[in-house]
This record gives C-alpha cells, sequence and structure tokens, in this order.
C-alpha cells in the first residue's frame, strides 16, 4: 500500500509518474512505529535514486517485493526471484545508509524476531545453485555497503568451494563445487540442500594469495583463508559476502585487548549480524553463552553507527587448541532490552583459518 505524501517542489516530478500502489519508496520494511518517519524521510531525499530503479524492469521488480519485506526470509525469497540490481542497491543504501538512517532505525530493526519462518528450499532438490557476491572492505573497515564506490577488489581470482557441514576442527573440506572468483568479485556454485533441514547447512571456502599493491597496509597479507557459515538459503539466490581481513582482526584484538594473533597456527572467529531488513545490527553485544573462558574481544556492534562502528559485527579472537574440538554456541542480545535475538549452535573453527559466522534474527520456533 502506498502512503499519501506530499512532494517539496525540488523533488524530481518524473518520480511522480512511478506513485503506483505496488511501488514503494522503502528497499524494505522497518519496524512498524518506524515506517512513516522513513518513508517521508525517502521520499524526499532519494526521489532520484527511485525514479532510476522503478525505470528498470529488474529493479521494479526487486523494489516491488522488497518493499514489501520485514524479514530475512521475505528478503531472501525476493532475492532468489529477481536477483540484485545496482539500481536498487543504490536505493537502499541513499535511504538506509545516506540520509534516512535515524527516522529508519537503521541497524535497530527487530520487530520480527519470532514473528516468520524461514526461507526453506523447493522440497524437490538436491542441489541448488548460488551466486556468492563479495562486498570489499574499504580502507580501515571490513565492511563495505551495497553501491559503494570506494570498494577495491582484493579477491578477484581467489579459490573458492562449498563444503559439506564440518563435524569437528580439522575435517577438511571434500568440494562439493569449485570455482574462482571473476572480475566482477562473484563466483557461483552448487551447494548441497540437508534433506531433512532441506536447505544449504554447510560452508563456503574462499582463499588466495593477495599480492595488490593498492590494497591498505592494513590489509595486505600473504595469503588470506576465510571459512563462511551462512545463514539458511532460498533456493537459486545470491548472498553477499562480506571480508574480515586478517589484517583488520590483527589490528582490533591489538587494540582492544593487547592481544597479539598468530595468523600462522591461530583459529580466529568473526561474527556478522544483520537487522530484520538486511542492514548491520547495532545495539547488539554478542555472546558465547557456553564456552566459558572463550570471550568476544572485540564488538563493533556497540548502539553507534559512525564510520568506524557500522559493521554490525565482532572478533572473537583466537580460539584455545581446548575448544577447537568441540561445537562453539554464539547469540546476538539486545542491549537495551537484553533480549536474545539470535542464537546459532553447530560452530566448528579451523586453524588457519578465518571462520566467519553469519547470524539473522531469530525466527518463529
Amino acid at each position: 500500500m502506498m502512503w499519501a505524501l506530499s512532494y517539496p517542489a525540488c523533488v524530481n516530478p518524473v518520480a511522480e509518474l512511478y506513485d503506483t500502489p505496488n511501488v514503494t519508496h522503502l528497499p524494505a520494511l522497518p519496524d512498524p512505529a518506524r515506517i512513516d518517519a522513513c518513508r517521508i524521510c525517502a521520499s524526499r531525499q532519494c526521489s532520484a535514486q527511485r525514479s532510476a530503479c522503478v525505470d528498470d524492469t529488474k529493479c521494479n521488480r526487486l523494489l516491488t517485493c522488497r518493499g514489501k519485506c520485514s524479514d530475512p526470509a521475505c528478503l531472501q525469497s525476493c532475492t532468489a526471484a529477481d536477483g540484485f540490481s545496482p539500481w536498487y542497491n543504490d536505493l537502499w543504501a541513499c535511504v538506509f545508509i545516506d540520509h534516512c538512517a535515524e527516522p529508519c532505525a537503521t541497524g535497530e530493526n527487530f520487530g520480527c524476531v519470532d514473528h516468520y519462518e524461514e526461507a526453506r528450499a523447493a522440497q524437490d532438490v538436491e542441489r541448488v545453485s548460488l551466486l556468492l557476491h563479495f562486498k570489499n572492505p574499504r580502507t580501515r573497515l571490513a565492511y563495505a555497503y551495497p553501491g559503494d564506490e570506494r570498494d577495491e577488489q582484493f579477491v578477484v581470482g581467489a579459490a573458492a568451494r562449498s563444503c559439506p557441514a564440518p563435524t569437528t576442527a580439522t575435517t577438511e573440506c571434500q568440494p562439493i563445487d569449485t570455482g574462482n572468483v571473476g572480475p566482477d568479485d562473484t563466483v557461483r556454485l552448487d551447494l548441497r540442500v540437508h534433506q531433512l533441514l532441506r536447505y544449504f547447512n554447510g560452508t563456503i571456502e574462499v582463499e588466495a594469495q593477495d599480492t595488490s599493491s593498492a590494497a591498505p597496509d592494513l590489509f595486505r597479507q600473504n595469503t588470506w583463508r576465510d571459512r563462511y557459515l551462512l545463514p539458511p538459503l532460498a533456493q537459486a539466490t545470491e548472498f553477499r559476502l562480506y571480508v574480515f581481513w586478517l589484517g583488520w582482526i590483527r589490528s582490533a584484538l591489538r587494540e582492544a585487548s593487547g592481544t597479539t594473533l598468530d595468523t600462522e597456527h591461530a583459529a580466529p572467529l568473526a561474527i556478522y549480524m544483520e537487522d530484520c531488513m538486511g542492514a548491520p545490527a547495532r545495539g547488539l553485544r554478542f555472546e558465547l553463552p557456553e564456552q566459558p573462558g572463550l570471550n568476544v574481544e572485540h564488538q563493533v556492534s556497540d548502539g553507534s553507527f559512525s564510520d568506524q562502528t557500522d559493521t554490525g559485527s565482532a572478533v572473537v579472537g583466537d580460539v584455545p587448541d581446548s575448544m577447537r574440538q568441540q561445537a562453539i554456541v554464539v547469540q546476538a542480545v539486545q542491549v537495551e532490552t537484553n533480549k536474545v535475538v539470535a542464537k546459532r549452535n553447530e560452530i566448528y573453527v579451523r586453524p588457519r583459518w578465518t571462520t566467519h559466522v553469519w547470524l539473522t534474527p531469530r525466527p518463529l520456533r
């Protein structure tokens, strides 16, 4: 449903041609109490980006679908049907990052927790194809927003593979599919659908030699190896991976606790969390409730939204040898309400690899 809005005189009149009931001004929906203020801001600040989106067939479809979404399953289903569009990315960044982060409460929308069901893959398939799109770190950050022109291509040529779910820290990947990251920072891999869970519950592994002289000193390193534990995915979709460089992890741990990371033998663990509309979460703390003695050393999900703390992420640091053979539990807790909004079990790390854990708001259970 489109809400009636009054446009200021400076708004591009072309936008008004597309004011149809099926096309929203919002790339996704924040919590209900924030929708009005968010939509008003978007209509005033991002009309040009919206016009460009609705004038493109693919973006128009994606906006029409995702503009009605307020939970990860809905967003994933839309992406599975329509993919990503650069015009949509521009509108998303304009609304939720550049101009309307405060009225939209970007990163703080958790109204979907316990009020939706996770997307499931089709019941009659054993394999699905997933397009992995790497978003690279901008200077001094481990996260780059969609459409950020400061992205650097540090992952092109990296070897990627999809792997079954690990059962111990030392489990070597028996690849389901392999490929190399292309010049557009993407690689397509087949995944095997778990026949009981009905979604991919394995890992993605990516490793490469980094010889880019353009890489900032903070990110430059001889090699990097990343393992990703993804959330349940809809069939045949696209997923965006954000890279925590070992150089950034070393720097973060050194600043937080004076910890020195031995990258030749360490098994660092990194956590990433989004809110219900797919924005980097804030106002959270990350906990490892069943692993006394293993602490989250560095958190950047502290409720602020500056250039240094907008990643919705945390670094646990080096997981001790004694804990590398057992499953680790990670949860995200709202600082203000003390409510657990996400939890993940059965996390195994591997020495010399950075293990990335992807959390999504907890669905209806």
